[in-house]
């Protein structure tokens, strides 16, 4: 699989990934290997769209499920079908949970069909994207880095941009720590850098990093 994103980070870098698509399923009938006796953790998935307000929004939903339980199926499509109605939205899954073997009927088969149909969908999946990313780092981030920033030299603040792929050229101004901090992190989001930033600050200072609550 292509390891673009994985590169990004000295953690991950170098570490070979991969994937199997199953296009076709043939269980082994009797013996050992019948179906009952493997059990599988999959995590179906789902983009769901609703309206909030006026606004046209989209959302990530998945579950994760164990093959040897009985009914896991019904179970599956139970919690799409409750989270869709959650809070009164009311969505719409665009795509079925399984792309090999659908759970309920979709005008979709993938993320990648949608964008190609719909010319609005890809700013919409980029958006969902951000979420994503914000719930993982946390709602005050971008705040937390900045105040953690600030607390070091110049030369730290340059050394941390070069390792995030964002250039001290494109925003060091020669102001005070707590400046440059905003510059850095400012540039960091533009350039889509931000998530190689915290890994940066955590990797050379984990105590200061791990005693901001914020991630």
């Amino acid at each position: 699989m292509p390891t673009t994103w994985s590169e990004r980070f000295p953690s991950t870098r170098g570490i070979p990934r991969g994937y199997l698509v199953l296009e076709e399923v043939h269980f082994p009938r009797g013996g050992s290997l019948a179906p009952s006796n493997v059990p599988v953790l999959v995590h179906p998935c789902a983009i769901m769209e609703y309206d909030d307000r006026g606004a046209r929004l989209f959302d990530f939903v998945f579950a994760t499920a164990d093959t040897s339980e009985r009914d896991w199926r019904g179970d599956v499509a139970d919690f799409f079908e409750q989270y869709r109605n959650d809070r009164d939205r009311f969505g719409e899954y665009l795509t079925a949970g399984d792309h090999i073997d659908p759970m309920w009927d979709s005008r979709f088969t993938s993320p990648q069909a949608l964008g190609s149909v719909d010319q609005h969908a890809n700013a919409h999946l980029a958006l969902l994207a951000t979420r994503v990313r914000e719930s993982m780092l946390g709602p005050s981030a971008t705040e937390a880095m900045v105040r953690l920033l600030a607390q070091h030299s110049h030369d730290d603040l340059k050394r941390y941009g070069t390792e995030s792929q964002t250039p001290p050229s494109l925003w060091f101004r020669g102001g005070t720590s707590a400046d440059e901090a905003v510059q850095l992190v400012t540039e960091a989001h533009r350039r889509n850098t931000f998530e190689l930033l915290v890994e940066a600050l955590a990797r050379e200072d984990p105590a200061a990093f791990r005693a901001e609550a914020a991630f």
